[in-house]
């Protein structure tokens, strides 16, 4: 399997905790949130007890309605649990790609600092109390905190495993708050996961590994996060002129899931939203790459 060559720089001297370089190559993708492992230190606090914090989860679901005129509390936690998965998945997928890797994301293990600013988006810090990882790579394997596995099924297990444990409290506490279903939560964490896929393959130069890998853990039936609708699509730019000649491909995600954005005031179906049609989806997204190779404003948002 080809890793990449990222990941082998991230390999370069022996004495580097594998689950360290892991995490620096998810440093290098996005510096957001700030990482560390070890022991936890004041202000932060292990994301089962913020799971678990009525008072927390109000004030974020507040948030959300604050700064979006119109956010009703089903759209909170739609959007809530978005920007939460969006953080989470850093952490859990960018370490699978880059060194194939799933450190332990539970819960108990997995702990967050929040800020004022932090609420707002701004700042965030996740540390892992533990530096037990599973792994299948051989030489990674062999550290005395590794749990080896024996090939690339049994690590796409882990990784899907350890985001149902991860998931599972905030969802069933989000639901039991606003009444949105654990359906259109999962959907919305398995988009998440699926995003960070695809970016981590384009990082590291594992793309076609990446979309494998996703799949694999997102599509296993029985498991909360599968669902029908979510996968990847590419667009292909051709010439106008001359239809033989390909401009280029970019993929995308296909969305299992709906952020609500179209209900609050002013809003309206984001670009690969799955409420929309995937011809006219197509065409929007391809109409908006060509405008933006001539140098036209043309605005992606949501369009990856």
């Amino acid at each position: 399997m080809d890793r990449g060559p990222e990941f082998e720089r991230t390999q370069a001297a022996d004495d580097v905790h594998p689950l360290h370089a892991a995490l620096r190559a998810q440093a290098k993708l996005m510096p957001t949130p700030s990482y560390g492992i070890g022991p936890v230190s004041d202000g932060f606090a292990p994301a089962a007890y913020f799971f678990a914090n009525g008072d927390f989860l109000e004030r974020m679901l507040d948030r959300q309605q604050s700064m979006s005129r119109g956010l009703d509390r089903k759209g909170a936690a739609a959007y809530l649990i978005v920007q939460y998965a969006s953080l989470f998945s850093a952490t859990a997928v960018v370490p699978f790609v880059a060194a194939r890797i799933v450190p332990d994301l539970s819960p108990e293990n997995y702990a967050l600092l929040f800020t004022p600013e932090a609420e707002e988006g701004k700042r965030v810090a996740v540390r892992l109390q533990s530096a037990r990882f599973t792994t299948d790579i051989e030489e990674n394997s062999r550290h005395s905190e590794a749990e080896p596995l024996v090939d690339a099924a049994g690590l796409r297990e882990s990784l899907r495993l350890a985001i149902e444990d991860h998931f599972t409290p905030l969802i069933d506490a989000l639901h039991d708050r606003t009444k949105l279903s654990r359906n259109a939560l999962w959907r919305l964490v398995g988009d998440s996961i699926a995003a960070r896929f695809l970016d981590a393959g384009e990082k590291f130069s594992r793309i076609e590994d990446a979309k494998t890998d996703a799949m694999a853990v997102l599509k296993q039936t029985g498991s909360p996060l599968k669902n029908r609708q979510l996968g990847y699509f590419d667009i292909t730019i051709r010439d106008e002129h001359d239809p033989e000649r390909i401009i280029l491909t970019r993929t995308f995600r296909a969305r299992g899931g709906c952020c609500r954005a179209y209900k609050v005031e002013g809003g309206e179906l984001c670009t690969i939203c799955v409420l929309r049609d995937p011809e006219e989806r197509n065409r929007d997204i391809e109409d908006r790459i060509r405008r933006r190779l001539r140098g036209e404003n043309a605005d992606e948002h949501h369009a990856h």
